[in-house]
């Protein structure tokens, strides 16, 4: 499946959860976004994201955050653009990865290089163990692969505090 067909496949899922009304499974279920981070598998919980895009051209702009790649025009605002994988300690990419995570608020682009499909966990399943990495609230077993779900909430927090940071020590 080309890329292209992945995201309209996503957003016409993510589209039909609006306009359906919530069964009693679906009410209880977890909807995930999974994504390849150096070979690794990770999960972003959808309900923290307001879209997915793929393939836009970001503007690199300097900036003394590693992870940061540039900005990107969404819909008509302009959105900083993060490399995830650096977020999460892996080496940057030579190139920009294709696929965004866009943060619901505040609104920023996470960027990796490989969406795996949408994913959907009943909520009332234990997490099969507790991470302690950096911005992984815990790992999950589906379909019998474990796989990290992403704590987006801490990755934008350590973002804030990281500009508040350089900020100040450029006074």
């Amino acid at each position: 499946m080309s890329d292209e067909s992945s995201v309209a496949a996503l957003r016409q899922a993510f589209d039909r959860g609006f306009a359906e009304a919530p069964s009693d499974v679906a009410r209880n279920d977890e909807e995930l976004v999974g994504l390849q981070l150096g070979g690794d598998g990770y999960l972003l919980p959808l309900a923290e994201l307001s879209g997915l895009v793929v393939g836009r051209r970001i503007v690199a702009l300097p900036s003394v955050a590693p992870a940061f790649l540039g900005v990107v025009g969404i819909r008509g605002i302009v959105t900083p653009v993060y490399d995830l994988g650096a977020l999460l300690g892996y080496p940057r990419g030579e190139s920009s990865p294709r696929w965004l995570a866009i943060s619901k608020d505040p609104r920023v682009g996470l960027a990796f290089d490989r969406f795996v499909g949408q994913l959907r966990r009943p909520r009332t399943d234990a997490p099969s163990e507790r991470v302690t990495s950096a911005h992984v609230r815990e790992a999950v077993r589906i379909s019998g692969v474990i796989q990290r779900v992403i704590d987006v909430r801490s990755v934008l927090a350590a973002l804030a505090t990281n500009a508040r940071g350089s900020a100040g020590a450029e006074d």
